[in-house]
């Protein structure tokens, strides 16, 4: 039973990169289970959720993204991930398979390790008004994004470019530093 962001380190060969995996809904932790069979380092980022009842509260666990499922191979493994049962596709841009850098990769690996309350939410420019920050302190140190204002609270939204996906959390304002000049 797949539980709290798999991940499997393997020996790790030249060459290898992380690639986006799409599935078919309700089917990552099944395809994270195959292609983790299969010998494949995989990543799915997950996070809790509680839904209460009138009896009783449950807790569990679901994807941080929907329908993406994260693995390590090289360019050779294509057709054997494709042929995973519940893969539909790899992630593409510009009709290239997409390759996730390592530090994207690391970056959900730390909010969905140190952080309450992340949402994903579909990567759009409307979100990302809004000064740029970088983390001065503590676990996130480093990382970079946009602030937006609401209800008088900062929220940073981290931008995952080859993901095409925005993460959403609250940060402390002590802790970031505004400027114009950061890269993301």
């Amino acid at each position: 039973m797949i539980s709290k962001s798999v991940l499997k380190y393997n020996i790790n060969h030249e060459g290898e990169q992380w690639h986006v995996v799409y599935t078919y809904t309700r089917h990552e932790k099944r395809v994270a289970e195959e292609l983790l069979n299969k010998g494949y380092e995989v990543y799915l980022p997950l996070v809790n959720r509680i839904r209460r009842y009138e009896r009783k509260i449950k807790r569990y666990e679901v994807p941080l993204i929907n329908n993406y499922v994260f693995v390590k191979i090289l360019k050779e493994h294509y057709i054997n991930i494709l042929n995973t049962l519940g893969v539909i596709k790899f992630l593409k841009n510009s009709g290239k398979i997409s390759v996730i850098p390592q530090f994207e990769i690391d970056y959900l690996k730390l909010i969905t390790g140190e952080i309450q309350n992340v949402e994903a939410q579909l990567l759009n420019n409307e979100n990302l008004a809004g000064k740029e920050v970088m983390i001065t302190e503590g676990p996130l140190f480093g990382l970079k994004g946009r602030v937006l204002e609401k209800s008088n609270n900062n929220t940073l939204i981290v931008t995952l470019e080859n993901v095409g996906y925005a993460l959403k959390f609250e940060v402390d304002t002590r802790i970031i530093k505004f400027t114009d000049k950061l890269k993301l």
